[in-house]
């Protein structure tokens, strides 16, 4: 621990982190506010690195989850529109996502329906988004499925 004394008037201690160099808020605090070090301790050679990876812990925990694309479409108000946008994510995947379509458009309908009964003028697109991303997936799903069977026929002798 590093203790600096400052001759302004009376002796005041401020503790210094020995990892980052940030002196301490509070006179007793035990461990360091920027990087989780602790202020008792000595010096160690990991102890740079350890507080390296708590500022970016504390970083990452801090980021804004809407600045990601995929976040602004997902509803945290309303469960049955998130469902309908996981299923219509699940969805996309070839052959299997067919799976995925009728449930994708089942809880965009149920979140469609949810809003006219109770109106709301933020969260008026997403189940529409969610219900026109369903019918067309579907229809692509459809269209692979239907080449996948019809396939051996198309090219065959006749």
């Amino acid at each position: 621990m590093s203790n600096s004394v400052q001759r302004s008037g009376s002796l005041q201690y401020t503790l210094t982190c020995l990892a980052c160099g940030t002196n301490a808020s509070r006179s007793r605090a035990r461990f360091c506010s920027t990087c989780g070090y602790s202020l008792s301790g000595d010096y160690t050679p990991t102890a740079l690195l350890q507080a390296s990876y708590h500022q970016r812990r504390m970083a990452t925990l801090g980021a804004s989850v809407n600045s990601e694309p995929a976040a602004l479409m997902i509803s945290r108000q309303n469960n049955l529109t998130a469902g309908a946008f996981a299923f219509v994510t699940f969805s996309v995947v070839p052959f299997l996502g067919v799976l995925f379509c009728p449930f994708a458009l089942l809880l965009g309908i149920c979140s469609w329906l949810q809003l006219v009964r109770h109106p709301n003028p933020v969260r008026t697109v997403r189940p529409a988004i969610a219900v026109a991303l369903a019918i067309v997936i579907s229809g692509v799903q459809l269209s692979l499925w239907w080449m996948l069977v019809n396939v051996t026929t198309m090219g065959g002798p006749g």
